[in-house]
């Protein structure tokens, strides 16, 4: 009996946390107060990219140059708690998030890749289906055509889906959260996405059997 997931998409409702990496990142001209060469600005979370001053001018009390090392963050700048290294080292338009020049971001918008998959130990197998992002690659948005191949079979009841993330070409695929370059449905754990993705099975295919529809093939 026919039980493969034929279609799915995305919840009305689904939100996600995602993260990716970030290429450039600047701070606005002459908005820092009381930072000196090796102070660090950046978000509060590991592996994020950071903002190094290596070039201080004492007797105008000014930042003249700085270095940028890549690093991840979340795709939502509300999110990143940037911070300095030192308590002296300030923002002067108020919290370090108003000194971010919002229109200097680069990240690498390839990348994270998503799919959602069946669980490997979950009832059925073979499901999967990619996420595709909006045209401003700052969301996931939809889900793209599941190939035939894809369809999984074997469900008895309702599969353990999975959201898996790609956080860079050649990367394992794996449930990923933003910190580490992934997706999380905000509803639900990392890996499992309770409330972002919808699906429906062929409730059954078979042949009718005598009468004057014998032969036919019916579904139901």
């Amino acid at each position: 009996m026919d039980r493969s997931i034929t279609t799915a998409a995305l919840r009305a409702s689904a939100a996600f946390v995602c993260g990716r990496t970030y290429t450039r990142v600047l701070l606005i001209e002459d908005s820092t107060r009381g930072c000196v060469l090796g102070d660090v600005i950046a978000p509060v979370a590991s592996n994020a990219w950071r903002i190094t001053i290596t070039g201080y001018n004492a007797s105008l009390e000014k930042v003249t140059d700085s270095s940028f090392t890549a690093g991840r963050a979340s795709t939502d700048p509300a999110a990143w708690g940037v911070a300095s290294s030192r308590a002296e080292c300030t923002c002067t338009l108020g919290a370090w998030a108003a000194c971010i020049d919002v229109a200097s971001f680069a990240t690498d918008s390839l990348f994270p890749q998503l799919r959602f998959v069946t669980a490997a130990a979950s009832i059925g197998s073979g499901f999967e289906v990619g996420v595709e992002w909006n045209a401003g690659a700052t969301a996931p948005a939809s889900l793209a055509p599941i190939a035939d191949s894809k369809h999984g079979a074997g469900y008895t009841a309702d599969p353990t889906m999975l959201l898996q993330s790609q956080a860079s070409a050649g990367a394992a695929w794996l449930a990923l959260d933003e910190t580490l370059g992934g997706c999380r449905c905000a509803a639900g754990t990392t890996a499992v996405p309770t409330g972002c993705v919808a699906f429906t099975r062929t409730v059954g295919s078979y042949y009718c059997y005598g009468g004057d529809q014998h032969g036919v093939a019916c579904t139901g």
